[in-house]
């Protein structure tokens, strides 16, 4: 994390009393883009990626390896008649 981005997580914190940093999530179309970043290579589960980051540590991960109920399973939704 920059000390850009640390200086205003610590404001931040501090002024709505969090305690861990605040996070952010960016979704990148392609692989590449994201490669400033490091890249986890275990599967975790998306709530446990916000905790670790929120901790300090800025990673990407891909779809692949972030686990979400909503995300592997089937959805189906139905037009209710009246």
């Amino acid at each position: 994390m920059s000390n850009h981005y640390k200086k205003y997580a610590e404001i931040i914190k501090e002024k709505i009393n969090l305690e861990t940093s605040p996070t952010a999530i960016k979704i990148y179309e392609k692989e590449e883009e994201a490669q400033t970043f490091n890249k986890i290579e275990d599967n975790i589960m998306h709530c446990q990626a916000i905790i670790t980051a929120g901790k300090g540590n800025t990673f990407y991960a891909t779809k692949k390896r972030t686990r979400m109920p909503l995300w592997n399973s089937n959805i189906r939704i139905n037009k209710f008649s009246r």
